[in-house]
């Protein structure tokens, strides 16, 4: 069926809608058309609920309103309005109302153990509020067609690694505690409904989780990344050299790669986690393909990895197997120009998506650039009745006030967060100070905190009706003693107070989530580049020395051009010169 034909059945009364929520609902499917994700008509818009739900699930995990949706609360009615269409028009809502009132196994346990907690609510150690956790396992079973005698273990590891909704895993996780505890009653339970005791699940996660490595796995990465912090020898006539010495941010990047590339290894049985591995056979190009393949077909538990992250890993595995097998030279030159790789220096899609929605829209690109007055508004309000606010209310106003102070530098020098979360501002070498007799804030920050390895001296001051040093010097005084006050790790030397990348992270998410305009910390230097590179008479020279990069990578990476607008801006342009010409004038 296609959206088309729902539409048409929902016109004829065939679902349950009232006549204010039938034109609601028609009224979502007739915006479709019109979304760009979309732009076709709705004969072509196929009704299925879980690829519905593939396509728009990250922007509803992210709380990120689409192209087409000017705020995330328009776009999450519109989802939830199609999501009820395809339901019923799928039958999938009346097959969900059968199996909840079948007349099974799990209807005739899930009544013994109503009754068994109904007389004492917490006598028998199982509450009232179990039940939840119960019924999102006989919902998950019911529609996989399994009683609950018999699930197993494998079955539930499958059903939770499919399953990105944590609070669903967690549910199924306790539901199983919770059957292992009916044994205790057979008096009021039929154990024959019961599974065997399951005990604990092992841990189900989407990420992939690093294993202990054999010794000599382990003791030939440490030689490796031991090397590369003093400087790895050069080849050759040059053997007397080093190269300069890698950062521990690097270090740390290489380290978790090779991490990837061994798991890999584990997984697919070709290197014994209890052995002795020769570390050069481990090495060998059929392992590294295999890893490859693996990986890029999807085959582990893990959430594959994007096409860049994929790449970034094989560089470092095959940099690390020419210590051991230096013919792999030729073989990765020839590995990386394959199909695979193609087109992987551009913008990752979805920071094409969010910089084509900012400089498109005139209300988001002025939100986006005046973010930083926007939440210290919020901040101030929430750090000034500080003590009156609950325990989670001052959890979000720490977060949202180390989102304002990141903000107030982003906004206006968009460094790198892993490079922010290190500025010092203490101290005659501090990275931020404010000097006296100038309006503006300094940045002073040295080469080895710099990705790049390139140094940044830079000042920046009012810009409209926000102001960075008055946010800056607020949080200094006011925020940052609260946030170091609550965090693990706190450091007076630094802008942040010590607060991590991921703490920062969280807040930043939360803070722009708030405000419609959900964005990552890099995605404020995509966004800058592509508003500048966008503007008329953009210099690209200038974008790349304030994002402290090259030229090339600027336009290959950061900066998102609108070809479309280009386009016109172009006919305009030559309509112009067209027009001089008729005159005579000079061009």
């Amino acid at each position: 069926m296609n959206l088309a034909q729902a539409l048409q059945n929902l016109k004829t009364g065939a679902y349950p809608y009232s006549d204010a929520n039938s034109k609601k609902i028609r009224g979502s499917a007739n915006k479709c058309p019109r979304i760009p994700a979309y732009n076709c008509p709705i004969e072509m818009i196929p009704v299925d609920v879980d690829v519905f739900k593939l396509k728009w699930g990250k922007n509803i995990a992210q709380k990120d309103s689409p192209e087409g949706f000017a705020t995330y609360r328009q776009f999450k009615t519109w989802y939830d309005n199609m999501i009820s269409l395809m339901s019923h028009a799928s039958g999938r809502y009346a097959e969900a109302k059968r199996l909840r009132h079948q007349d099974d196994d799990w209807k005739r346990l899930f009544s013994q153990v109503e009754a068994l907690i109904e007389p004492n609510g917490k006598g028998c150690g199982i509450q009232s509020a179990d039940l939840i956790c119960l019924k999102v396992l006989q919902s998950v079973a019911r529609e996989n067609g399994i009683q609950p005698h018999a699930l197993t273990p494998g079955q539930f590891k499958l059903w939770m690694q499919g399953y990105r909704d944590v609070g669903r895993r967690n549910a199924l996780r306790k539901s199983v505690r919770i059957l292992d505890m009916l044994h205790a009653f057979p008096n009021s339970i039929d154990t024959t409904l019961l599974p065997v005791r399951i005990g604990e699940l092992p841990r189900v996660s989407r990420c992939r989780q690093t294993p202990v490595f054999p010794n000599s796995v382990t003791q030939a990465i440490t030689a490796y990344l031991d090397e590369l912090a003093e400087g790895e020898k050069y080849k050759g006539l040059a053997s007397n050299h080093t190269r300069e010495p890698l950062s521990p941010r690097t270090l740390t990047s290489i380290k978790e790669q090779l991490a990837w590339y061994f798991t890999c290894l584990i997984e697919l049985g070709l290197l014994d986690p209890e052995g002795d591995p020769n570390i050069r056979e481990s090495m060998s190009i059929n392992n590294i393909l295999a890893a490859f393949d693996a990986e890029t077909a999807g085959e582990f538990y893990w959430t594959p990895l994007s096409a860049r992250t994929n790449r970034k890993n094989m560089g470092a595995v095959f940099r690390f197997a020419r210590r051991y097998h230096p013919e792999l030279r030729e073989v990765q030159t020839e590995f990386f120009k394959g199909g695979y790789f193609t087109g992987w220096d551009t913008m990752t899609q979805e920071n094409q998506d969010f910089c084509r929605r900012l400089v498109r829209s005139k209300p988001r690109m002025k939100k986006f650039l005046n973010l930083p007055g926007a939440l210290f508004k919020q901040s101030v309000n929430l750090i000034d009745r500080f003590d009156s606010l609950s325990a989670g209310q001052k959890s979000n106003a720490l977060k949202l006030a180390v989102a304002t102070a990141a903000a107030a530098i982003l906004m206006f020098a968009p460094l790198r967060a892993d490079t922010l979360v290190n500025l010092s501002v203490t101290g005659q070498d501090a990275n931020v100070f404010f000097p006296d007799g100038s309006r503006n804030v300094h940045l002073s920050i040295p080469k080895p905190k710099m990705k790049n390895r390139k140094s940044m001296v830079a000042e920046f001051g009012r810009r409209g009706k926000v102001d960075p040093r008055k946010i800056l010097e607020w949080w200094m005084v006011k925020a940052r003693p609260l946030v170091m006050g609550h965090i693990q790790s706190p450091d007076p030397t630094k802008l942040l107070g010590g607060a991590k990348y991921y703490y920062l992270a969280d807040g930043w998410r939360y803070a722009t989530a708030d405000q419609d305009i959900y964005m990552t910390l890099h995605q404020v230097r995509h966004g800058i580049a592509s508003i500048m590179i966008n503007a008329p008479g953009a210099d690209v020279d200038v974008i790349a020395s304030m994002l402290n990069n090259t030229p090339a990578t600027v336009i290959k990476t950061y900066a998102f051009f609108d070809a479309e607008k280009g386009v016109q801006r172009g006919m305009e342009g030559l309509k112009a010169v067209n027009a001089m010409l008729g005159t005579g004038d000079k061009i």
